[in-house]
């Protein structure tokens, strides 16, 4: 299982690594064994792909798609999950949190999207939201040495359009 992460808009100073560690550790623990590729894009490349595919014609903070059905007989192709910066840029400012948080978390979402995951109703949204908070604390207080214990996002930060 690889983790491949794309940036579109070029150079950041996101921490790649990091990104992709967490995805690695998500989908190891979750027991996916497919290929996933993260692509950092702008709203215009998200709102394309919303309007064509959930026919909404806004953009979106993450969109996953399961490609292992399009392609079933190649094993390796699990999903590609497009995230977008600026919506990540906004999201970070008005929850408080730093862009690479959001990044992360809207990166497990997706990711739990890949693996199975819903969050049509509210108690798969309420499922949903512990498990990526559980995710990003772990991260944080593994990786950058943050404790984040109740003070994740707050309930219904999760709805999406």
């Amino acid at each position: 299982m690889r983790v491949v992460i794309e940036n579109l808009k070029g150079k950041s100073d996101l921490d790649l690594n990091g990104l992709q560690k967490i995805s690695q550790h998500v989908l190891h623990e979750k027991g996916y064994r497919k290929d996933v590729n993260i692509i950092l894009a702008d709203n215009d490349i998200i709102q394309d792909l919303n309007r064509r595919f959930r026919h909404v014609d806004s953009p979106t903070d993450v969109l996953s798609f399961d490609l292992s059905h399009p392609f079933p007989n190649h094993d390796s192709i699990g999903g590609e999950i497009y995230i977008s910066l600026e919506k990540a840029a906004e999201q970070a400012r008005e929850y408080g949190v730093t862009f690479e948080e959001e990044i992360i978390r809207l990166a497990i979402h997706g990711l739990l999207h890949l693996v199975g995951y819903d969050d049509e109703t509210e108690s798969e949204r309420e499922v949903m939201e512990r498990e990526t908070e559980r995710y990003v604390s772990d991260f944080l207080q593994r990786e950058l040495g943050k404790s984040r214990v109740g003070q994740g996002r707050n309930k219904g930060d999760y709805i999406r359009e």
